[in-house]
């Protein structure tokens, strides 16, 4: 486990919230960077967030065969963009149990309720910057044929209902979709939501693309 100064975190939290939904040209590398996550993450070793804004952090791995388990929601491969983003929303919260004994994260849950006493808890920013480091896995695993992974977005400002989720941009026509992992408890499939309709905070479960998947 490692901890960073508190006040380092509050400012990178800060300074992430003030970028907002802007890319600035920057991978989502750049974004786990800035919270003490390992910008090359792969299945044996890869960095997750076990605290509110990611002050936390925990460096873990799967083996051989949790790994296969990742992958056996890819086969065979998704038949097009929405098949893919479903089995991905999935993958996250299978990712999601595997790691949280790890972490310590396996009673996490959702939309910042509170957990059994003494557990670890996450945030949004936390939780949007596991899901990329998922994301990412899937992506460099060569597992994701439709999308890219973006870096998390964020709506709203500093204590004016602020929130952010992990991002996939289908490679065909650049739509982004919001993969929030926030709104289940630990181990469950993402929500996914068109970019426009999660930032208009219309994410509700009837504009849910793959509601009744969890």
């Amino acid at each position: 486990m490692t901890r960073r100064p508190k006040g380092l975190s509050v400012a990178l939290a800060v300074v992430t919230v003030l970028v907002g939904c802007s890319r600035l040209g920057s991978p989502p590398a750049s974004r786990l960077v800035a919270f003490g996550l390992a910008a090359n993450p792969q299945p044996a070793a890869f960095d997750v967030c076990r605290s509110y804004g990611c002050t936390d952090t925990s460096h873990v791995s799967l083996n051989e065969a949790e790994w296969a388990r990742v992958q056996a929601m890819f086969a065979p491969p998704p038949a097009d963009a929405r098949e893919e983003r479903a089995r991905a929303a999935r993958a996250v919260g299978l990712l999601e149990e595997l790691v949280g004994p790890k972490a310590g994260t396996q009673y996490v849950t959702p939309r910042n309720e509170p957990g059994p006493p003494g557990t670890a808890q996450l945030d949004c920013l936390a939780r949007a910057s596991n899901a990329t480091v998922y994301l990412l896995l899937l992506e460099r695993e060569g597992l994701l044929h439709h999308h890219r992974v973006d870096p998390p977005a964020h709506r709203g400002f500093l204590v004016f209902f602020p929130h952010s989720t992990a991002v996939l941009v289908e490679q065909d026509n650049g739509l982004a979709w919001a993969i929030d992992s926030w709104y289940g408890p630990n181990g469950s499939p993402a929500a996914v939501w068109p970019m426009e309709l999660w930032r208009a905070r219309k994410g509700n479960d009837g504009n849910r693309e793959n509601r009744g998947s969890d």
